[in-house]
């Protein structure tokens, strides 16, 4: 019996310690220019940034911008990843990396007074 609780507690242990050893890949995100409805420049300059958190042990990532830190879905094919945020207001924001680290970043806001839409196009590194 002591056996048997011995190799429960040491089985319990080792999952523990996998847990710690979790791999997280960040991607640190640049987006230098941000576009309009019709493609046309609307701000450049202070460029937006945003990471993105991946845990391979967990399956979850979260975006941090320069105001929050939320949870995002997570979409990845052949050719790269998407992170999917839906807001606490039911807004949609998409972000998009090549394998290559080309990004977009689109922002889709729903309000009374219509809809908010916009691009931010720039570069992310994985880390």
């Amino acid at each position: 019996m002591k056996r048997v609780i011995a190799l429960s507690i040491m089985a319990m242990m080792a999952g523990s310690a996998q847990a710690v050893e979790s791999k997280t890949t960040t991607y640190v995100c640049e987006f230098p220019s941000e576009r309009s409805q019709n493609l046309l420049p609307i701000r450049t300059g202070s460029p937006m940034n945003l990471d993105f958190k991946l845990d391979a042990t967990t399956k979850k990532a979260y975006m941090h911008g320069n105001v929050s830190t939320n949870e995002v879905q997570v979409i990845q094919n052949w050719y790269g990843i998407s992170f999917v945020e839906v807001t606490r207001s039911g807004n949609v924001t998409v972000t998009s990396i090549t394998k290559e680290g080309a990004a977009v970043h689109s922002r889709n806001f729903l309000h009374p007074g219509g809809m908010l839409p916009s691009q931010w196009y720039g570069t992310c590194a994985m880390h």
